[in-house]
């Protein structure tokens, strides 16, 4: 069973545990085998100035991923498992409760989105994520998890901030969340986050609630 917790530090966000149950996550792992062996490729971000950018070396961004519904829509062979599973669980009922219960209008706004994208992402050792912010929608949600064939051995944690603009926030503004599979953390779009150096492999799938390009 899910344990979800509501957090106020360093700014409201939700955590929950054993997220999926062991049918739907293995059915969801499965789902995403075949994009991880042949469709990964550098994620593309559009920065605040609207500048179009690989995740490389000057940008701070090291990772790989895959935009699932564009990705599924061009190659409908492979299974939506991996997107009907999160989205589904998402917005199940014991979550919905749970954004009402944070009393914020944010959360409480975010189960009534209709835009959405989805991106998996992969890290391999050497591979982080700075200091950053989702740009373009209201709330974000990240599920962690793991291949059996790919383990994280060290790094891989998730850091969150706060709405500050600072790219180096105080650790009093700071919450780290060591890896672990099966986690979900839903946060504000605009509040700072990381990904600490990986070594090993780190996988997850981003849920981003009303996103539009």
């Amino acid at each position: 069973m899910s344990v979800i917790e509501i957090k106020s530090h360093p700014i409201i966000h939700i955590i929950v545990r054993d997220f999926l149950d062991a049918p739907s996550r293995q059915k969801l792992i499965e789902s995403l085998l075949p994009i991880r062996e042949n469709y990964l490729e550098r994620v593309i971000y559009t920065d605040p100035n609207g500048v179009v950018r690989k995740s490389t070396e000057d940008t701070n961004m090291f990772k790989t991923g895959a935009w699932l519904f564009a990705l599924l829509n061009e190659k409908p062979e492979l299974s939506r498992d991996c997107v009907e599973i999160l989205e589904n669980n998402i917005w199940r009922d014991d979550l919905r409760q749970a954004y009402e219960d944070t009393n914020d209008l944010l959360f409480r706004t975010y189960p009534y989105s209709n835009e959405s994208a989805i991106l998996f992402s992969s890290y391999e050792t050497g591979e982080w994520m700075t200091w950053h912010t989702d740009e373009r929608n209201t709330c974000t949600a990240s599920y962690i998890f793991t291949f059996e064939d790919r383990q994280l051995l060290a790094g891989g944690d998730f850091l969150l901030s706060d709405l500050i603009t600072s790219d180096d926030p105080p650790s009093e503004k700071v919450v780290t969340y060591p890896h672990e599979g099966n986690f979900l953390i839903v946060f504000p779009a605009k509040a700072l986050h990381k990904i600490t150096k990986v070594k090993g492999y780190r996988y997850s799938l981003n849920y981003f609630a009303d996103y539009r390009e």
